[in-house]
């Protein structure tokens, strides 16, 4: 870039003043030059963030997605794992129950009196010598008038 310099003395021509002009556009164009490579390399930065962040909403939605889906699947999870919980627990009750009458010696026929006790209490003595355990009178049905209903065990 090239300025011609003048004192205040020497007027200027219109040459000097031409070369004047030519400088400061020469000087114009070159701003203008590196204003545009410089927004061209903003313009490339800013597609570039907009790439970033159009893969990375993707990848949040996809994220948010998946989310919803194991928690989903663990409700799903939870909800049979409860039922098959209760369903343990009630079989297990049910085998207890078995358990407790299996063990049970039932004596059918007996009056209901308490020589019936006394005679189980003998039977018992015979079948076995160490029987310990008191001996009750339970009836097995529930009395509906003058008969008996008896229950499903």
């Amino acid at each position: 870039m090239s300025t011609t310099q003048h004192n205040q003395t020497t007027p200027m021509t219109i040459e000097d003043l031409a070369e004047l002009i030519r400088g400061q556009t020469r000087s114009i164009d070159d701003l203008t030059i590196s204003m545009n490579q410089r927004m061209d390399q903003i313009d490339g930065r800013l597609r570039e963030m907009d790439e970033r962040i159009t893969t990375q909403s993707s990848e949040i939605i996809t994220l948010h997605e998946d989310h919803e889906k194991l928690k989903n699947d663990g409700e799903v999870i939870q909800t049979t794992l409860n039922v098959s919980v209760k369903n343990i627990e009630q079989r297990m009750r049910e085998e207890a129950r078995r358990l407790a009458i299996n063990s049970n010696i039932l004596l059918f026929g007996l009056p209901e009196t308490q020589g019936c006790l006394d005679l189980a209490k003998r039977l018992m003595a015979i079948i076995s010598p160490d029987f310990a355990p008191t001996l009750t009178n339970n009836r097995l049905g529930k009395e509906t008038g003058e008969f008996y209903k008896w229950d499903t065990l």
